[in-house]
């Protein structure tokens, strides 16, 4: 009986249920333990992607959560094919987030040494990918994230809910290298800010050689929709003007500070049609003959004057 009743003592119990959800404790730092909760994700819509029996629904992640902390987590019960966050971006997300969002756009999720295939098995970055991953922040989550891990069959997620209480550490393989937090991700946030000369120039000129062939191409469109005959079976003739740029033979003069300094904006001449349309005419005429009505009647007026006065002499 004592025998018997020491063996069931050193059996490890299953995880504790917490309406619905399994309690996943893991130490963190220090004898610090993080409670995580889990259970099996149900597809309640047609538009749910996550396959239904092999996906598991984590929440309350540790905010230094990467895909390497899980898999490592669940090494020993399956292989984790693909790893969805929710609410990933923390509430300080700073324009260095994005400046760096803006200068590895390639690499969204790489916080590892490796990455997974389709088939779930690792393979290593290639020499561009690691330089990228290397410019890359170390992603914050939300206090209470929550995660989607789909496995590649269903009987690894029947193991990880079957879990027992032991003792589990949030660590990384030895194979896994992240990058760093507190003090030194600001440092590197610092760096970030201020790329390489080099760097910043590739992506300058890329990005100038795709602002040059879009503008290629809207002018070639341009020219194809010139000249074309209309539904009504009529031909509007038009001429395609093309855009100049310093880049010909295009003089480009610059003036002189004497020039600037004694020019007069009111003594530019305006450039307006006179006298082009028809109601310009009649406008000018009417004009015209208004002011020689008011002359006659000013002259009229001044002779009667003279006539009361005795001294109109006509002749």
């Amino acid at each position: 009986m004592g025998k018997s009743t020491e063996k069931t003592e050193k059996t490890p119990k299953p995880l504790e249920d917490f309406f619905g959800f399994k309690v996943l404790p893991v130490i963190v730092k220090d004898g610090c333990r993080h409670f995580m909760y889990m259970t099996k994700h149900q597809v309640r819509s047609d538009k749910d992607t996550f396959a239904a029996g092999r996906t598991l629904f984590l929440v309350n992640l540790p905010v230094d959560t990467t895909d390497a902390h899980l898999q490592y987590l669940f090494r020993s019960h399956g292989k984790v094919a693909s790893i969805t966050y929710r609410d990933s971006l923390s509430a300080s997300h700073s324009t260095v987030d994005d400046c760096n969002d803006l200068l590895s756009p390639e690499l969204d999720d790489v916080y590892t040494s490796q990455l997974l295939t389709d088939k779930g098995k690792k393979r290593k970055l290639t020499k561009s990918e690691q330089e990228t991953a290397k410019r890359r922040l170390r992603r914050i989550l939300h206090t209470g994230a929550s995660a989607h891990l789909v496995f590649e069959s269903s009987a690894a997620l029947d193991k990880v809910m079957a879990m027992t209480r032991i003792v589990r550490h949030w660590q990384v393989s030895e194979q896994d290298t992240l990058q760093p937090l507190g003090f030194q991700r600001y440092v590197l946030a610092c760096e970030q800010s201020r790329p390489d000369h080099q760097y910043l120039q590739s992506q300058v000129d890329a990005y100038m050689l795709k602002f040059k062939a879009n503008e290629y191409q809207k002018e070639r469109e341009a020219q194809e929709r010139l000249n074309k005959m209309d539904d009504d079976g009529f031909v509007v003739v038009s001429r395609f003007k093309r855009k100049k740029n310093t880049d010909g033979d295009i003089q480009v003069t610059v003036a002189n500070a004497a020039s600037v300094q004694n020019y007069d904006p009111s003594k530019a001449k305006k450039k307006e049609l006179v006298d082009f349309y028809r109601f310009q005419l009649r406008e000018k005429k009417q004009s015209e003959l208004t002011d020689l009505r008011k002359r006659f009647e000013q002259d009229r007026a001044k002779i009667s004057q003279l006539k009361q006065a005795r001294k109109f002499k006509p002749y």
